[in-house]
């Protein structure tokens, strides 16, 4: 049992992080939810109980800390100077087991992380500071040397190319 854990483990923990890495911005973070990937496989490993596709467990326990990461965060709105915009924790709540819902919002957490990718550098840099990790335009303004008004300038440009890229996902999971 130990055995086969340590064997998937050591076969399987490069290719997992790059699948996390891919989803998740921060690499401190990425490597916490690979962690709590095979802590919860050896918690609940058991021979009574026995995982039959162990690899496909794994990934499918990595996407669901994922979400849960995402829900953590406690996205707030992307929201413009006129207030609209989508709530991403209402979006990415579990309020229903619908299996096309779990699938768009599975999807959406995807896409939110390609999207990212897609935001120039210092956007992408201003709006992961200030919506997930939480730190202050003051803050921000004291790490990179930039006044507070070309961050929030910065910050707003990188939601509206985020809301341009996540606005078809948005309308699917309002017809749900």
């Amino acid at each position: 049992m130990e055995k086969d854990i340590v064997q998937v483990y050591k076969k399987e923990r490069s290719s997992l992080l790059r699948f996390i890495r891919n989803h998740v911005v921060d690499s401190d973070t990425a490597e916490d939810i690979l962690q709590d990937v095979f802590y919860g496989l050896i918690k609940g490993f058991s021979v009574t109980d026995p995982i039959e596709n162990l690899v496909g467990w794994l990934y499918t326990a990595a996407k669901h800390k994922i979400i849960d990461w995402y829900r953590k965060k406690q996205l707030q709105y992307f929201s413009d100077t006129k207030g609209e915009g989508v709530n991403l924790m209402e979006v990415l709540r579990d309020d229903s087991f619908h299996p096309e819902k779990i699938f768009y919002q599975e999807l959406l957490a995807e896409e939110l992380t390609k999207a990212l990718d897609k935001v120039p550098e210092k956007q992408r840099y201003v709006f992961i500071q200030h919506e997930l990790k939480g730190k202050s335009f003051k803050e921000i303004s004291q790490e990179t040397g930039d006044s507070i008004n070309t961050l929030i300038s910065r910050k707003r440009y990188a939601v509206l190319i985020l809301r341009e890229r996540l606005n078809e996902i948005k309308k699917i999971l309002n017809s749900i």
